[in-house]
């Protein structure tokens, strides 16, 4: 997520839950063996992080980051 979520509704209520998503397209040489990782710069409360439908991980705390290995979720092209 770019920013806050708040930024991104209608309805500015500050506590959750929100949910976010977004498209992204990879080139198929982009998955000759590199990882892929999602990085999140600061979540508060909770995410749970999904990649084309399966469950990635969850994450836990207080305005900290977190990675993911997305590679097994992610396909060439459109995810």
């Amino acid at each position: 997520m770019p920013a806050a979520w708040e930024v991104y509704v209608r309805d500015k209520r500050p506590d959750g839950p929100a949910r976010f998503w977004r498209e992204f397209a990879l080139p198929a040489e982009w998955l000759d063996g590199r990882r892929i990782i999602f990085e999140a710069g600061a979540i508060s409360f909770h995410a749970a992080v999904r990649v084309n439908g399966r469950l990635a991980g969850e994450h836990a705390g207080l305005w900290s980051s977190f990675q993911l290995d997305i590679s097994e979720l992610v396909r060439p092209g459109a995810n």
